[in-house]
């Protein structure tokens, strides 16, 4: 796996005209799970300007809802505001994702959550996404045909069985090992909220026009394959696009 705390532009079919003055798009959803339906555990945010924010509770408990909404309200109220200097936002992202942590393992009735954060900035060259996470919750880009995963996941699973995963249809599209490991791609290595230190995964990307960046929760790419999350993408040509 690739060192995921200086990913730049990895894997991002390149564009020879970056925007600058062209408006974003934002939009969101998000649903209860079927085995809980009376509970949300995910939190979702944007401020339709330059900010946008997934989180996910982990475990399936009260806890869980109860640690995306304080790790949101955190992330929300110390990055909604404009900035130019992608390295000065970079740090303040880390920084300010390490306090949500500390915030939820200080409340005693918060479980954990996963988080992806999106925020834009306005460089003199260009507008630049910076893209945190830490857990499994993901950002894509979808640029000129290609679908592309931008976020590393802390997960027990290694990036050649994920992409099989992936893009997997039917279980016999995967041997009997990647079946087993398929079984617990839920399991993951780091959450907000935990006793041990996280790492903050830190990405960035120069947008161009046409780009579309969808953040995730396991909800949807444990469900839905890359294909169907790149269809899905390509047939809303007018939802979320840069």
């Amino acid at each position: 796996m690739d060192d995921p705390a200086t990913r730049e532009n990895i894997g991002v079919p390149k564009e020879d005209v970056p925007i600058k003055e062209k408006p974003l798009e934002f939009w969101e959803a998000t649903t209860a799970s079927l085995e809980h339906p009376e509970r949300n555990e995910d939190a979702v945010y944007n401020n339709g300007r330059d900010l946008a924010l997934v989180l996910d509770g982990v475990g399936g408990e009260e806890g869980g809802a109860m640690a995306s909404v304080l790790a949101l309200d955190v992330i929300r109220d110390n990055l909604n505001h404009e900035e130019s200097d992608v390295t000065l936002i970079k740090q303040h992202m880390e920084n300010v994702i390490r306090a949500a942590s500390e915030t939820i393992a200080y409340d005693k009735e918060s479980g954990l959550t996963t988080v992806v954060a999106l925020k834009i900035v306005n460089s003199q060259q260009a507008k630049v996404a910076v893209i945190a996470n830490v857990g499994d919750s993901r950002a894509y880009l979808l640029r000129n045909g290609q679908f592309s995963l931008l976020t590393v996941d802390d997960s027990i699973l290694g990036e050649d069985i994920r992409q099989k995963i992936d893009d997997a249809t039917v279980p016999t599209d995967l041997n009997d090992f990647e079946n087993n490991k398929f079984k617990k791609r839920n399991i993951i290595t780091g959450s907000l909220g935990q006793d041990e230190p996280i790492e903050v995964h830190m990405t960035q990307v120069d947008l161009a026009t046409g780009d579309k960046i969808i953040l995730t929760t396991d909800g949807v790419h444990d469900n839905l394959t890359t294909g169907e999350m790149k269809k899905t993408l390509e047939d809303n040509e007018d939802d979320g696009a840069s």
